[in-house]
């Protein structure tokens, strides 16, 4: 029988949506196809990542799914199937608050990030956390408003040009001067156009692939080890030293308070 292993979280130790079934540790919960994904099926994510963006809550099970077995999206992030069994399974809040605070801690040096924020985020003190969400708030409070304004300087800066320029191209110019001005941007416009659409046909095309290529391949180079982080701090919170699925199904391994 086809099988794979992934991750899937709850609010309880329960199946949701009415169904109500309990989760426990060893035993397989089924349901009868047709499988739908995100509407009829028991879920699970190969990728812890991807398993957290569908967490309704911090019960993290390491589980099975076999049966039928239907994959959601592109590229896959989830599958839906007839059958589940739970190999383990804890209460990862503590290690997802962990998790959230290294990653932001992974790009602190992109912004001027207060004091609060920062001894926050290596400690795990929460008595430091009200004072760090404070201070990150009005952090962004104030580069917004910062932006805003230089926003608004720079238009109006725009606009008083502008209207400069309009006057004195009135008040020293004739009708045919004026029009010869624009006979000669027009000209220019034209020539830099075919310029550009040289250029861009035989350049622009693959400047931009590889841009977004390295974009992609940059996103998912960091997701990547986002993810290996994740799942060996659930796996450690499993009690599970190792993925492996010879490992997996010894269900003494596993004394956690929610088996």
């Amino acid at each position: 029988m086809t099988s794979i292993f992934g991750w899937t979280f709850s609010k309880e130790a329960k199946l949701a949506n009415g169904d109500d079934r309990p989760i426990v540790i060893g035993e397989t919960l089924t349901i009868e196809p047709p499988i739908v994904p995100c509407s009829h099926g028991l879920h699970l994510s190969v990728r812890a990542i991807d398993a957290l963006e569908y967490a309704p809550g911090p019960l993290c099970w390491r589980v099975r799914g076999s049966g039928v077995i239907v994959p959601h999206g592109d590229p896959v992030d989830k599958c839906a199937c007839s059958e589940r069994t739970a190999i383990a399974g804890f209460d990862a809040t503590e290690t997802l608050r962990a998790f959230a605070r290294w990653c932001a801690l992974s790009v602190i040096d992109k912004w001027d990030a207060p004091d609060a924020v920062r001894r926050y985020l290596e400690t795990g003190d929460e008595s430091l956390r009200e004072a760090a969400s404070e201070a990150a708030w009005a952090a962004r409070d104030a580069a917004r408003e910062a932006a805003r304004e230089a926003a608004w300087a720079a238009w109006a800066a725009r606009e008083a040009a502008r209207g400069a320029a309009r006057e004195a191209a009135r008040d020293a110019a004739s009708d045919a001067v004026r029009e010869a001005m624009w006979a000669t941007r027009d000209a220019a416009r034209a020539a830099r156009n075919a310029t550009r659409k040289v250029a861009s046909d035989a350049a622009s095309d693959a400047a931009r692939d590889a841009m977004w290529a390295t974009r992609d391949a940059a996103r998912d180079a960091a997701r990547e080890a986002q993810n290996a982080k994740l799942e060996a701090a659930l796996l450690a919170g499993c009690g599970l030293a190792t993925p492996a699925p010879c490992l997996l199904l010894r269900k003494e391994n596993h004394e956690t308070p929610l088996g």
